[in-house]
């Protein structure tokens, strides 16, 4: 029983190297390691290195303003304060405190 057992195991073993093995096998070979750019981006790149300070500070004054959305930020704030205000509510009352503990000691001992 026991060796059929550690046979099984080396059999699972080994097809589960096979298997993370093949898509590095498919993949070819490696690339080299460095920055990757489409067309687009290294015109833009070409574009910034042949400008002057400032159209630099115009291109990147332009970029600046196109990707942050405050709702965005607001959201992640309003989650922050909710977990903070449930933390609190929990630290401040004894009971809950007490509830908590006990039923970790009770997962414990099963």
């Amino acid at each position: 029983m026991h060796r059929r057992f550690v046979v099984s195991l080396f059999v699972v073993a080994a097809v589960t190297v096979a298997a993370m093995s093949l898509p590095a096998i498919a993949a070819g070979p490696p690339r080299l390691a460095g920055p990757w750019y489409t067309t687009k981006e290294l015109k833009a790149l070409d574009r910034y290195a042949q400008a002057s300070f400032s159209e630099r500070q115009r291109i990147l004054g332009d970029q600046a303003s196109s990707g942050f959305d405050w709702r965005d930020a607001s959201a992640g704030a309003a989650a922050a304060v909710g977990a903070l205000l449930i933390l609190t509510a929990v630290i401040s009352r004894p009971a809950l405190r007490h509830q908590i503990s006990r039923g970790s000691q009770e997962r414990r001992t099963l």
